[in-house]
């Protein structure tokens, strides 16, 4: 559910004492109701983005692998 996942977020953006206007937030991976959450997240962090390892990578060919985790992605084409 959104909600659980925004308050996650949030109890771990408190934890590591980040700024919500300052620091930015950045998002990979599967995200189920990727605008519901993102517009819930604005609502407290003022830099939210989704990362498109495809488009970021310059379409490599890696990024069209299913299943492989953005970490390993950075790993490998870094």
């Amino acid at each position: 559910h959104t909600k659980d996942v925004v308050y996650f977020i949030l109890f771990v953006w408190k934890q590591l004492a980040l700024d919500q206007q300052k620091d930015e937030l950045y998002l990979s991976g599967s995200l189920g109701s990727q605008d519901e959450l993102l517009n819930a997240l604005r609502l407290y962090v003022e830099k939210v983005t989704v990362v498109n390892p495809s488009a970021d990578f310059n379409r490599a060919p890696l990024t069209q692998v299913r299943g492989i985790t953005f970490d390993l992605l950075t790993l490998y084409l870094s």
